[in-house]
């Protein structure tokens, strides 16, 4: 089942429905074989409930807010530094991918061992010594058992316009500070900002298909390219700060060299991609939520 409200349900019971099914979901795939998916896809689910929180704030409160959106995220960072070890790597092939001509094989073959290594010593530290997946796990059960208390089936349509309108608003004040100061940190918070509203148009799309029409496909290559800018940081911050492990200094400043043109390209396109998609500003968007549609029981 998608992640999406309904037509045939009231707004109250799609929330219900949809966060139940992502925690559940989570606890299910936290308790799988394949510690890949077990320490990614909860994450995105979290993410995804996070997003349905700041949609439906307003109705269900600030407290209840404050409580459920602290737990996700916090539910999250004991997986985040295991997902990010697997993450430098995939940077590091894309990297190769695109450049692996500029520079000698070696410059790629002695930073992936270490980042092998590196991912290895992470999981063994994570997963199993601190037992993350045990402690998440039983951390978004409780959350699941309060869920009836406060998704009790009184949030209403203009609830979704308001949580629409404020999203869309902090993301683009986070694209304005980015571009005035386009640092890592502002990058960062640029592309979360985004994501939050990308899946609240995922989650509202069959009630509000144009929505998602007219700027998912926008908001998710944003969020891809901003996505990447930030793998490719952290991949520069990693080997930056293991220079003898990855090759020694000659390597690693050859690798750093390609990594800072690949991230200024994204970065570049990222900026460009933004002009487009905030070109009306918030206060154009909010006057277009008023009319929307939200076909719901």
């Amino acid at each position: 089942m998608a992640f999406r409200f309904k037509t045939d349900e009231s707004i109250g019971k799609g929330v219900r429905r949809t966060i139940r099914r992502e925690i559940e979901k989570a606890i299910s795939e936290l308790n799988q074989p394949d510690q890949e998916e077990a320490v990614h896809e909860p994450r995105k689910r979290f993410k995804k409930i996070r997003a349905v929180l700041r949609l439906v704030r307003e109705d269900i409160g600030n407290k209840v807010y404050r409580r459920e959106n602290r737990l996700f995220r916090d539910a999250a960072r004991p997986l985040t530094e295991a997902r990010d070890s697997t993450v430098l790597l995939g940077a590091l092939d894309k990297l190769a991918e695109q450049f692996g001509d500029q520079a000698s094989p070696e410059v790629f073959s002695r930073a992936k061992q270490h980042l092998e290594d590196n991912q290895r010593t992470v999981h063994d530290r994570v997963l199993e010594q601190e037992n993350a997946i045990s402690k998440v796990s039983e951390t978004v059960g409780d959350a699941l058992k309060r869920l009836p208390d406060w998704a009790d089936g009184r949030i209403g349509r203009s609830v979704l316009r308001c949580g629409l309108k404020r999203v869309y608003k902090q993301a683009y004040q986070a694209f304005v500070t980015a571009s005035a100061d386009p640092q890592p940190e502002n990058l960062h918070e640029w592309r979360k900002q985004s994501k939050y509203f990308l899946h609240q148009l995922q989650v509202l799309k069959a009630i509000w298909p144009e929505g998602l029409d007219e700027l998912g496909k926008k908001f998710k290559d944003l969020v891809d390219l901003l996505g990447d800018y930030r793998d490719l940081f952290l991949l520069r911050s990693q080997v930056n700060s293991d220079r003898d492990l990855c090759g020694g200094h000659d390597a690693v400043d050859a690798l750093l060299r390609l990594i800072d043109r690949r991230s200024g390209q994204l970065q570049e396109a990222a900026f460009a991609l933004g002009r487009r998609i905030y070109g009306e500003g918030p206060k154009s968007f909010a006057i277009r939520t008023r009319s929307a549609d939200f076909v719901m029981k």
